[in-house]
Order: C-alpha cells, then sequence, then structure tokens
C-alpha cells in the first residue's frame, strides 16, 4: 500500500494533490479495525455542531462543524445553486457580481427557504444528489472498504449502506486504470409514489419508538438492506429520521411490518375468515436488541 502510494505522488502518472489525500485517507481506513472506522466516524456525528454568534457591523455569523458526511452533503446541495448566475432581472447577460462566498451563503439561503416553505403531506424534490463510489463486493460486506465523494471525502461502509437505502444507485463497470469500461442506468430505489405512499402509511413520520419527526424529515429504510437482496419494496420499508436512521444501522436493528389484527383469533392471526386478507392498518414494530 505504501508503495503504490509513494508511485501515485512521484509516478509518471501520478495523483493530483486532492486525489492523493483522498487516497491517503482511504487507505488509513484500511488499515484499522472496522469497528474501529465506525466507532470514530460515530464520534465525529455526535460532535457536529452550529454556533451562532456576533459578526460584524451589526450582522450574525454562523459556524457549522461538520464530518465528512455532513460536508458531503452540504457542499453536493449548495454547489448545485452557487454557480455564477446570469443578471435575469435586466437581461444584459452581465457577470454575477457576487464573490464566491456570497453565492455560496444565497444557495444555503434559498435551500433553507425551499424546505420550510414545503408544503407538508407533500414529498419534497428528490434529495440531494451525492455522489459516492463504492465496490459493490464492499457495500455488501463481503469485504473491507470505503466509499469515496466526488470531492475527496472518505465514507465508512456503514455510513455509504445508510445513505444508500434513499438513492439513486448507478452501476458503473471501472478499469484496473480507473477507466470506465460501463455505465448502466440509474435506479431510484424508492420512487416517489412509494414515498407518498409511506408518508401515508406511517403517519407518525419517523417510526424508531419515540421519536417525533415528522414525515418530511425522514428516510425511507429498507428493513433488509437491497444490498442484501432486500426488495425495495413498502412491504420492506420504514420511515426513518436522519438520527436514528444512524442509530438503526449502527446497532444493526431489525423491524417487521405488522397490522393492527395480527393476533386476532383469526387463522393465522388474519381476518379469521380464511381468505388471508388483513385489513388492519400496518405499523412497524422495531426489535431493539443490537444485532437483531
Amino acid at each position: 500500500m505504501t508503495a503504490t502510494l509513494v508511485d501515485a505522488a512521484r509516478g509518471p502518472a501520478g495523483l493530483e494533490e486532492r486525489q492523493l489525500a483522498a487516497a491517503v485517507r482511504h487507505a488509513g481506513q484500511l488499515l484499522r479495525p472496522d469497528r474501529v472506522v465506525e466507532h470514530d466516524a460515530a464520534v465525529r456525528r455526535a460532535h457536529r455542531s452550529l454556533v451562532k454568534g456576533r459578526g460584524p457591523v451589526g450582522m450574525w455569523r454562523y459556524t457549522p462543524v461538520l464530518d465528512d458526511e455532513g460536508a458531503a452533503i452540504v457542499d453536493a446541495a449548495v454547489d448545485a445553486l452557487a454557480k455564477p448566475a446570469r443578471d435575469a432581472d435586466t437581461g444584459t447577460g452581465e457577470r454575477d457580481p457576487r464573490t464566491p462566498a456570497a453565492r455560496r451563503v444565497d444557495a444555503l439561503l434559498d435551500l433553507v427557504t425551499r424546505a420550510v416553505g414545503a408544503p407538508e403531506g407533500v414529498p419534497r424534490q428528490a434529495k440531494t444528489a451525492l455522489v459516492v463510489t463504492i465496490p459493490l463486493q464492499v457495500l455488501e460486506g463481503r469485504c473491507r472498504g470505503a466509499g469515496t465523494t466526488r470531492t475527496g471525502e472518505v465514507l465508512t461502509a456503514g455510513t455509504v449502506r445508510r445513505l444508500a437505502c434513499d438513492a439513486q444507485v448507478v452501476p458503473v463497470v471501472l478499469g484496473t486504470a480507473g477507466e470506465v469500461l460501463d455505465q448502466g442506468r440509474g435506479r431510484r430505489l424508492f420512487d416517489r409514489a412509494q414515498v407518498r405512499h409511506l408518508w401515508l402509511r406511517d403517519r407518525g413520520g419517523c417510526t424508531f419508538p419515540g421519536c417525533t419527526r415528522p414525515a418530511g424529515w425522514t428516510d425511507a429504510h429498507h428493513l433488509v438492506h437491497w444490498a442484501d437482496g432486500g426488495p425495495t419494496s413498502i412491504d420492506n420499508a420504514a420511515l426513518l429520521c436522519r438520527a436514528h436512521h444512524s442509530t438503526v444501522h449502527t446497532h444493526r436493528y431489525s423491524a417487521r411490518i405488522t397490522h393492527d389484527n395480527d393476533g386476532d383469533d383469526g387463522e393465522n392471526g388474519e381476518n379469521g375468515d380464511g381468505s388471508g386478507t388483513r385489513t388492519g392498518r400496518p405499523r412497524v414494530e422495531w426489535d431493539l436488541n443490537p444485532g437483531s
């Protein structure tokens, strides 16, 4: 590994500085046990913060502290809206007079405004396009590794599995030199119709016991992960807020879909008419034993 990194740093086909830094971080992940990597990621996640304080000339200063995952999400969302824009009001085609810092804060305010202005009960637009590359064997847990974002952040395999619950997956086959040999079509794991159905089914929002986060703050979680063969269907899904989504993946909690009439005197816990049809309201029942 060291020889490969040294060659990448000074060889004829060496990496750029940012690419080399990402390669070093990726190598560092592989040199440590998985449990240590995931523990450190959880510690960094727990220390994320946003501090408000007085700024210059009567303004306010917000200081966020983010882990690799948080930074990647914010970068992907803000950068998409922070590109220089032409003056649409005058039609003169003048260059955007804002500084890069001003464009980024305007993009952040635009995102917040859109989020709080979305009508309740209607799924919002597709989530931020966060591009993460990870080998399929790593995602399936068949070998060790990590994911990397387009900007070089290194995400643990557990983090990528959580993000992949509610994502668009594009299969890409790479050659030994990293060249793209084949790229498949993007497939959205949970489409808008399924998410809308889950919003109606899990009316309380996050299904984790005791959580009151509304549906608009949740992700669609695979009860059996799709990388492990779980289907992308509403019978294999539950809404979880970001915090409890992380908790479920970290502790590997399981859940099942039950119905309010489960356990009645009917045959097989169903309606009792032999039809095999369940008419009770479905709900998610969690088993909070680690590794369940």
